[in-house]
């Protein structure tokens, strides 16, 4: 199948999308994949989907896992008698049931492998390191033998920045695992590839001795202050004359700029770099993303300084103020219109419409805000801060019992305090709005014997416990007077 074909039955899974018909969509991306193991967008696309048919007809946890044991069991035989490829299928067959089962995108990954070193086909690697990156980013982000591999497999797809950074994270998470060494490795094996790229074309200025593979190095750390900034993009742009193709160094030396902490200097060479960037990828919206984040920065400062200004002026300062409130719309106006058209080029991508869905709320577009954090809450990642901010929605609309019931899917199978002591804080705010005191204080409760420092909750139970205390003794007071009668 041509690549064209592929193309054909992305276009056809999208369209099957858009008609809510998601059978016909996951079909489809199934049979492109098959075609184009490596193509990681459509692979990302049919997960979205996947997470979208469970969450529509309801499924729960229990039913899914169900359904995927089987193609799952299947997977597992398949890979262990080197079948890889079908196991991959077999793999996908158990998301489409279970889309957020990590048993199923774990075996993937090591099918993939697997494949990739028997078969020295780079697109294997590729597809390895998307799903480890997957499982990283959402479910399993301290799992140090996940971050190993994950460094390996991108290493050997020349992905050294991103290897690197894996590195530096698992120094923080495992420290006694010699990750110092492995990015050495990864700078020297670096260090070797552009030797032997100039070598084949001829190069006059090609990286070969020991001062030069340091700065490659030095060049692949985390860079935390403004000096190591300024020398890692020295280090990139000498790479950029080597590869004037490759416009991710461009956005890479973007990245750096961005977080120069002299932001003037910073936001102008940014600007810059990521502007060049898309000129050279004009189809790439990530890099639209990336220049809107960088306007975002820059307004986002200038209300910070019309803050600070007007809080000089203890707010008696009629301009101040008017400052202020224009430098606030200007940023939500840009943040509406920046993702409004996220949204629309990359409809797919739930961290689009959840931020999208967070400006709505802000400027009290209630209704549309519901309607983007019910698309950002069927991908996991998002889903306990969606319902979260879904029921504030709804409470601010006045619909407290679809705000009481959205705190409680947002706690759905949720047992870690952190993540859902949010959303008890604002299911006890609701409850004690709709009068029912006995149950806000219990929930209020939960969080006071946990952290008694978050938010006001200290105050809320011991207000709520005096107006329960006042209620009885008034409750009580003609009861005994009627006794007394």
């Amino acid at each position: 199948m041509t690549a064209v074909d592929v193309s054909k039955l992305c276009n056809k899974a999208k369209e099957a999308v858009e008609r809510r018909n998601y059978g016909l969509a996951i079909h489809c991306y199934k049979q492109a994949l098959t075609f184009q193991p490596e193509n990681t967008d459509a692979r990302a696309k049919l997960r979205v989907i996947q997470t979208r048919a469970v969450s529509e007809r309801g499924s729960p946890r229990a039913a899914q896992y169900a359904g995927a044991i089987w193609p799952l069991v299947r997977a597992g035989l398949l890979a262990g008698v080197g079948r890889h490829e079908q196991a991959i299928l077999a793999c996908e067959d158990a998301l489409t049931s279970a889309p957020s089962w990590v048993a199923p995108m774990r075996l993937l990954a090591s099918s993939a492998t697997k494949l990739a070193a028997k078969t020295q086909d780079p697109r294997w690697h590729q597809l390895a390191c998307w799903q480890r990156g997957e499982v990283i980013s959402r479910y399993a982000p301290n799992d140090t033998k996940l971050l190993w591999s994950q460094k390996d497999g991108l290493a050997t797809l020349g992905r050294t920045q991103e290897a690197i950074e894996i590195c530096e994270k698992g120094k923080q998470i495992k420290p006694d695992l010699d990750w110092d060494a492995s990015i050495r490795n990864i700078a020297a094996t670096e260090t070797a590839t552009i030797y032997k790229e100039g070598v084949e074309k001829g190069a006059t200025t090609i990286v070969k001795n020991e001062d030069e593979r340091r700065e490659l190095e030095d060049e692949s750390q985390i860079a935390r202050t403004d000096e190591m900034r300024r020398r890692k993009v020295e280090a990139l742009q000498r790479r950029f004359e080597e590869r004037p193709d490759d416009y991710r160094l461009l956005l890479r030396i973007g990245d750096v700029w961005y977080d120069l902490e002299d932001f003037e200097e910073g936001y102008e060479k940014a600007k810059e770099a990521y502007r060049r960037a898309k000129e050279m990828m004009p189809s790439d919206h990530n890099i639209d993303a990336k220049l809107g984040d960088l306007e975002i920065k820059r307004l986002r400062r200038q209300v910070a300084a019309a803050r600070d200004a007007l809080d000089q002026a203890e707010g008696e300062d009629p301009e101040a103020k008017s400052r202020y409130t224009e430098a606030v719309k200007a940023l939500k106006k840009f943040q509406l219109q920046e993702y409004e058209d996220r949204v629309r080029h990359q409809p797919l991508r739930s961290g689009y419409h959840h931020d999208l869905a967070k400006v709505y709320q802000e400027t009290k577009q209630y209704d549309k805000a519901v309607a983007e954090y019910q698309q950002s809450c069927k991908d996991a990642h998002f889903s306990v801060e969606a319902y979260t901010r879904m029921g504030q929605c709804f409470a601010e609309m006045g619909d407290l019992e679809s705000a009481i019931g959205m705190y409680h899917r947002a706690m759905r199978g949720q047992e870690l305090f952190e993540r859902i002591r949010e959303p008890i804080y604002w299911l006890g705010d609701a409850l004690e709005r709709a009068g029912r005191l006995e149950e806000a204080i219990k929930e209020f409760s939960k969080i006071y014997e946990e952290d008694i420092t978050y938010r006001d909750v200290r105050q809320r139970v011991e207000s709520l416990r005096q107006r329960l205390r006042s209620a009885g003794q008034e409750a009580a007071e003609p009861r005994e007077g009627a006794a007394g009668q």
